[in-house]
């Protein structure tokens, strides 16, 4: 059927066929750069800082935990010199704190930073809802758990502070107690020098040593209770282990009890031990063992008090710990979910790079297989062309000649014959191009004309140049 048509169709549809694989090919190339470059945005523009996001906000939240492990070191009871310290570290965990609520934002909401970053809101629902998860968790569990720790800290320091006070109060009147313990047993021991001196030796040595030796067995007794009482209570604030506390705790109480008893056996007389000791009717001895024992309750308040704080500091202790391990714990939880995003955003951006390397393979092959087709339809209208000049030369309207600017070239020319078949159709042709136009307006016309001409132009100059 094609080959029913006229030479002037043959033509027209050939460069029609070149026209539309040419347009083929222009759209299969801006196509395939669209989604490259599409790819390329995902990729540089939109997942990219996202990801740089998520480890920025790690980076934050790993700063927070240790200013709050430094914290926690800060407020230890072996620790309270730093205490001037806090306000620096309160300092780095709430930038910590406002940095990773400003990345946060920055991937759920858009952002230009001051460093100059510029972040796309994320469009992936996946990605923000992890990243809101994280938020959630980062302020309602993270947050607290840091707020309850500094408040522990603080109550820690608190009951360091009392503990020291106690510790001050209770070597205060320690010293005294053990002066006046040294002191009755210097006025017994002068008593008993002093009735030595006066008595005969028989009866009245006898009555020494039943009623004086004893006595200052006792007060030698009081100052050794009172020596391992303090050494106990020196342990004791050194302890954290509560069976250990439990069993020093008893272990005072012992010497308490102990040194109590010695001295009411130096007031009233008692049997220890299977000793009969006899109560001292030397007033001045009497009255420094009262003093003693008032000094020495008074110290026992002190130490009471001592060792409330001690174990106070130890209950906040370990309360401080457990807040530091939910800390650590919601921390873990929130780096894991970042570490989600991450993925999320590394999925895109894997995606965006397949997307764009399978949109440039399409498009190579495409262009090939559209530039093959337009090469053989190319060589087919020349073939089209050169039997159509060679029918038209051979039934006599043209002849080829030469030129003689330019020997490669062949110049096709009229016949008479050929003169009077132009002259002939001419007119028809004028009239179908007539009525051709008529469907364009003036200014379609013009325009035609207009785009004719530079085609026109362009086509003689690349007829020079071959």
């Amino acid at each position: 059927m094609f080959k029913n048509k006229s030479l002037g169709t043959k033509i027209i549809s050939g460069y029609l066929v070149l026209i539309i694989f040419v347009a083929i090919i222009g759209l299969v190339g801006y196509k395939g750069i669209r989604i490259i470059a599409k790819s390329l945005h995902t990729v540089g523009n939109e997942e990219a800082p996202v990801v740089d996001m998520a480890n920025e906000m790690k980076l934050s939240l790993m700063v927070a935990r240790n200013a709050m492990e430094e914290y926690k070191a800060a407020t230890a009871t072996i620790a309270t010199d730093d205490v001037s310290s806090l306000d620096d570290i309160k300092k780095s965990y709430t930038r910590a704190i406002e940095d990773f609520d400003m990345f946060l934002d920055a991937i759920v909401k858009g952002a230009a930073l001051s460093d100059g970053t510029i972040v796309i809101k994320t469009d992936n629902e996946k990605l923000a809802s992890m990243a809101l998860r994280t938020d959630d968790l980062h302020n309602n569990k993270f947050q607290v758990s840091a707020a309850k720790m500094m408040e522990l800290g603080n109550n820690l320091i608190q009951r360091s502070e009392d503990a020291e006070k106690a510790m001050e109060g209770m070597e205060s009147i320690y010293y005294e107690v053990f002066d006046d313990a040294s002191l009755l047993e210097k006025m017994i021991a002068k008593e008993i020098s002093e009735r030595t001196e006066a008595g005969n030796v028989g009866e009245k040595a006898l009555a020494i040593l039943k009623e004086e030796v004893p006595l200052a067995d006792m007060a030698n007794e009081l100052k050794i209770a009172l020596a391992q009482t303090r050494i106990i209570l020196e342990e004791f604030i050194q302890v954290r282990d509560p069976k250990r506390l439990e069993q020093l705790e008893k272990e005072y109480k012992v010497k308490i009890e102990h040194f109590d008893q010695n001295a009411d056996a130096i007031l009233n007389g008692a049997t220890i031990d299977g000793t009969v000791i006899f109560a001292t009717d030397n007033k001045d001895i009497r009255t420094a063992v009262e003093k003693m024992d008032e000094n020495h309750t008074e110290f026992r308040k002190q130490a009471d008090k001592l060792m409330n704080a001690h174990k106070a500091i130890c209950i906040a202790g370990i309360n401080t710990d457990l807040a530091m391990e939910q800390l650590d714990k919601y921390g873990d939880q929130a780096n894991d979910m970042l570490g989600k995003v991450e993925e999320l955003a590394g999925f895109e951006m894997e995606s965006a790079k397949n997307t764009g390397a399978a949109a440039v393979k399409l498009s190579i092959t495409w262009i090939i297989v559209t530039l093959c087709i337009a090469v053989i339809s190319g060589l087919l209208i020349g073939i089209f062309l050169t039997r159509a000049i060679t029918k038209l030369v051979n039934l006599g309207y043209i002849f080829t000649g030469g030129d003689a600017a330019d020997r490669r070239r062949k110049v096709l020319y009229l016949t008479e014959k050929g003169v009077d078949i132009c002259n002939e159709v001419r007119p028809v042709m004028d009239a179908k191009g007539r009525e051709f136009e008529e469907v364009l307006t003036m200014k379609e016309l013009k325009s035609y004309y207009k785009i004719m001409e530079k085609l026109q132009k362009k086509a003689k100059l690349m007829l020079e140049d071959i």
